[in-house]
């Protein structure tokens, strides 16, 4: 029996999404009973939900569940598959990159203006920091499977000889 190995990204997605789905439960039933809407509900899930969704790409590159063309690597040699997935990759980390520089940029100026949010008071800052956090993470995951990758492909030769 293959022993479960949680990953951060799978912990914290999970307990952003009891918080959700308690926020929503509240926000619904205090519509239900009390006719009224309490503005820090909807806050709280959009920002959960805004950080699940950062997050669930490190999550999706570290499972292997990213959406892409079977058609190309059936029809393709292996070898020439692998060079395209590395060049995706690289195209991926690439972007990730950009995304972790242009945002720690942009998280650190709001950092500095101090503008919380109307709902609930959280600064602004916390919620954009989930791009360039989850981006980060997944540019550690990108590097952490092409590492493995590697390792597999050098064990393969080494056992071949």
């Amino acid at each position: 029996m293959k022993k479960h190995r949680y990953i951060i990204e799978e912990i914290i997605c999970g307990i952003l999404m009891v918080i959700v789905l308690a926020a929503v439960t509240i926000q619904i039933g205090n519509r239900l009973t009390v006719k009224a809407s309490l503005p820090w509900t909807e806050e709280l899930a959009r920002y959960c939900f805004v950080w699940m969704a950062y997050l669930g790409v490190s999550l999706g590159v570290k499972r292997g569940k990213h959406m892409n063309v079977d058609l190309i690597n059936n029809v393709i040699s292996p070898k020439a598959a692998s060079i395209i997935g590395i060049i995706c990759d690289l195209l991926f980390a690439g972007m990730c990159f950009y995304i972790i520089i242009y945002g720690y940029k942009f998280v650190a100026k709001l950092y500095g203006f101090g503008q919380k949010s109307g709902g609930m008071g959280i600064e602004m800052w916390v919620l954009y920091a989930a791009a360039p956090v989850g981006m980060l993470m997944t540019l550690c995951r990108i590097v952490e499977k092409n590492l493995l990758l590697f390792r597999k492909k050098g064990r393969e030769r080494r056992t071949a000889q």
